[in-house]
C-alpha cells in the first residue's frame, strides 16, 4: 500500500512539474514584453525617398464583353432555320393493357420448368417463359413479379397479394361445357 501511495505522489509531482514548464514557456513567448518604450520622435515627419515610381499601362485591345452587338437580319434568319431542323420526337402510342393478375409460380418437378399462374381478363392461364396467351408473351418469371410483352411494350406485373384468382381450372372446364351446351 505504501508503495502505491509513494508512486502516486511522485507521479503527481511529475505532472505538476511538466505543466508548470509548459505554462512558463507559453507566458515567456506570448506574455507581456518589455518593449513598452514608444518613440514619438518621428511623428509628423515624412520621409522622402529617391526611389522611382513604378509605372505601367494596360493594353486593352480586346473586345468588351459587356457591349451587345446586333445581329444582321440574314444571320437571324439562318439561326431560325437551324432551330427548325430540330429532331422530331417519336411519340410512342399508348397501349391499353388488359387486366392482368399474377397469382404465383408452379415448378414442374420432372422438367424443372417454372410456370406462372396468370389471370388475363377473367381467364386463368398456366404459362412458361416464351408462352403466349391473348397476345401477351411471358418474358421472365420471378417469384414476386412477371415481365410481360404485349404489342412490343414491356411491363412488369407484381404478384397479387392476399388475392385469389377468381376462377380455377375446374371452373373453367365447367364454363366451357356450359358454352358447348348453348
Amino acid at each position: 500500500m505504501k508503495n502505491n501511495k509513494a508512486i502516486t505522489y511522485v507521479l503527481v509531482l511529475a505532472v505538476v512539474a511538466v505543466w508548470g514548464w509548459v505554462i512558463y514557456n507559453i507566458i515567456k513567448k506570448h506574455g507581456p514584453s518589455n518593449n513598452n518604450n514608444i518613440s514619438f520622435d518621428n511623428i509628423g515627419k515624412t520621409e522622402t525617398s529617391n526611389a522611382q515610381l513604378d509605372t505601367f499601362s494596360l493594353i486593352a485591345d480586346y473586345r468588351d464583353p459587356f457591349v451587345i452587338k446586333y445581329v444582321s437580319m440574314n444571320a437571324a434568319q439562318d439561326l431560325n432555320l437551324e432551330e427548325e431542323k430540330v429532331k422530331e420526337v417519336i411519340v410512342k402510342p399508348i397501349i391499353e393493357w388488359p387486366l392482368i393478375k399474377y397469382g404465383g409460380t408452379v415448378k414442374n418437378k420432372s422438367s424443372d420448368k417454372k410456370l406462372a399462374l396468370i389471370n388475363i381478363g377473367e381467364q386463368n392461364h398456366l404459362l412458361g417463359i416464351g408462352d403466349t396467351a391473348q397476345e401477351i408473351k411471358i418474358y421472365a418469371i420471378y417469384p414476386d413479379s412477371l415481365i410481360l410483352v404485349y404489342k412490343n411494350d414491356r411491363k412488369t406485373i407484381a404478384k397479387s397479394k392476399n388475392e385469389t384468382l377468381e376462377s380455377t381450372p375446374k371452373t373453367e372446364e365447367k364454363e366451357r361445357k356450359k358454352k358447348g351446351r348453348q
